[in-house]
């Protein structure tokens, strides 16, 4: 699982980059994805379709079908960029459509998958936290749906949630490790 654990360290150290070189977005209105367009944006598709390999190998690990389509959908929004940002009146262009149904699909997915996944505490209480960031970060996006117009705190719920399944997806790794076995005589 150290596939996994390193994925989860360039996405955050990435979007933490992010931040920096391309402080004209906002963490609490721009999506993290919107950075991709941007000054070393390509360093963050890297980053989303490594976390696709790693999340992969976790489902593969532990028989995970929608952390497998979570991981699969990551891959795809890492190779299609969304459109820029301030577009959401118009109509979407064939990569940012895919880059959006590719996110629309993951993040539930994950969501569900962590729930089905999640027997110890930490990892339930992860996946609950999830579901209701979840809730709040598609709560963010109604305005776009009903009216054209701008999400409303887009980039924080956002954050928050990938915070989440990040903790999750790292907790989820030190599980799915085998610990070191010691014979004592």
């Amino acid at each position: 699982m150290l596939l996994l654990r390193l994925s989860v360290i360039v996405f955050v150290a990435t979007c933490l980059l992010m931040h920096i070189v391309q402080p004209q977005l906002s963490p609490l209105e721009d999506a993290v994805s919107f950075y991709m367009n941007g000054r070393l944006g390509w360093i963050l598709h890297a980053a989303i379709v490594l976390l696709g390999i790693g999340s992969l190998q976790l489902a593969y690990r532990r028989g995970a079908s929608l952390l497998g389509l979570w991981g699969g959908c990551l891959l795809l929004a890492g190779m299609f960029a969304p459109d820029p940002p301030g577009n959401w009146s118009k109509p979407p262009s064939v990569p940012g459509m895919i880059h959006g149904v590719a996110a629309m699909i993951a993040f539930p997915s994950f969501v569900i998958g962590a729930v089905r996944l999640s027997g110890g505490p930490r990892l339930r209480g992860l996946a609950i936290a999830s579901a209701v960031m979840l809730a709040l970060f598609l709560g963010s996006l109604w305005p776009a749906v009903i009216g054209n117009r701008p999400p409303v705190l887009l980039g924080l719920t956002e954050r928050l949630l990938l915070a989440l399944y990040m903790a999750w997806l790292w907790l989820a790794a030190a599980e799915a490790t085998p610990s070191a076995t010691y014979q004592t005589r």
